[in-house]
């Protein structure tokens, strides 16, 4: 079962898709929940397909890097399978939705070539080279909640070693384009 989820807060949703995997139970137990679209646009007042993605943030290539990859460390922190909307960027054509529509962790021409490569590329290919090879959500840190409300978490182990490594990101609202740690 596929969700498309845009919400403005890369941590939420999951309310939701706990109830969603509540009645997939009675009906299919077993079922498997993947996010199959999700993503964040690179700049401000693009064309957006019917999912409003402004949320009153002029979008940048840091804020764009800084949502996939909260969401990708919130799903993977859950064990729920992934996708990442869009390799490139999406170029419309069709009367009511015209112009680029900028997802993409690499920044295409209208006609399809590669542009450039775009820093949410880097953000999500380091996290994918982290989490390919042996390191899993840790069954045994799922549902621990932070006692500071500002705070998100996932907890990983890598079985070879035993060794286990934590995540942690400021959850309280959707990313912003600054650089503070």
């Amino acid at each position: 079962i596929s969700l498309h989820g845009y919400p403005k807060n890369p941590d939420d949703l999951f309310a939701e898709t706990g109830e969603i995997r509540a009645y997939l139970d009675a009906l299919v137990p077993g079922a498997v929940i993947w996010q199959g679209e999700t993503g964040a646009a690179a700049y401000p007042n693009a064309v957006r397909a019917p999912f409003p993605l402004s949320w009153g943030l002029s979008w940048t290539e840091l804020s764009q890097a800084k949502w996939n990859l909260r969401r990708a460390l919130v799903h993977i922190g859950r064990d729920m399978p992934y996708s990442q909307f869009a390799i490139t960027d999406v170029h419309y054509t069709q009367n009511n939705l015209q112009g680029p529509c900028p997802l993409g962790l690499l920044e295409s021409r209208p006609d399809n070539s590669i542009a450039r490569i775009r820093l949410a590329y880097f953000a999500y290919r380091n996290a994918c080279t982290i989490f390919s090879d042996g390191l899993r959500s840790d069954p045994a840190g799922a549902g621990i909640e932070s006692p500071h409300r500002t705070l998100g978490s996932a907890r990983f182990y890598e079985p070879i070693r035993g060794k286990h490594v934590v995540a942690l990101w400021d959850n309280r609202d959707m990313p912003d384009n600054g650089y503070v740690t």
